[in-house]
């Protein structure tokens, strides 16, 4: 089962960045429980250990080839600048790399943001990152809980 899979109705928002586990009872555990005070049922700890792995797993970082996609993508939609294919191949090196650890649907939801602004350019990578910083520095805070809780509950097993 691939609870990660984002769909066109669920996309990653700051208050939701990871929508496909919203509403679960392992998201709900997670967010409810501390780590001093971890007495969940056999049912919690494997929903919240099944949630704790997903949201590991949503923060890992997009293929290059992916993220070279979205850019290229995302760079149809704006008036072009006449490059080489060397200089091309330069600037989208540099995306990837500008880009790097970001999840493949954070990237994807930062583009169409993007699209969707008042801006009329194509952005920097500064620019893009900004609009959905919050979405990953949310993601990053679940997932060190997740991490912590993960410790506690294997470390009892």
């Amino acid at each position: 089962m691939n609870v990660l899979t984002i769909n066109a109705n669920a996309r990653p928002t700051p208050d939701e960045p990871i929508p496909n586990l919203a509403e679960t009872h392992g998201l709900k555990c997670l967010r409810s429980a501390t780590a001093y005070n971890l007495s969940l049922m056999a049912e919690d700890r494997r929903a919240l250990t099944e949630t704790a792995h997903a949201i590991c797993a949503s923060l890992t970082p997009a293929d290059p080839k992916v993220i070279a996609l979205e850019i290229e993508a995302l760079a149809l939609h704006y008036p072009g600048i006449t490059r080489t294919q060397l200089e091309s191949r330069i600037v989208v090196r540099n995306w990837v790399e500008d880009l790097e650890g970001w999840p493949a649907d954070v990237i994807a939801e930062a583009c169409r943001q993007w699209r969707n602004s008042s801006e009329r350019f194509f952005p920097t990578p500064g620019q893009l990152k900004a609009k959905a910083q919050d979405i990953l520095d949310h993601r990053r805070a679940l997932g060190r809980r997740a991490v912590e809780f993960l410790q506690i509950i294997e470390g009892d097993a």
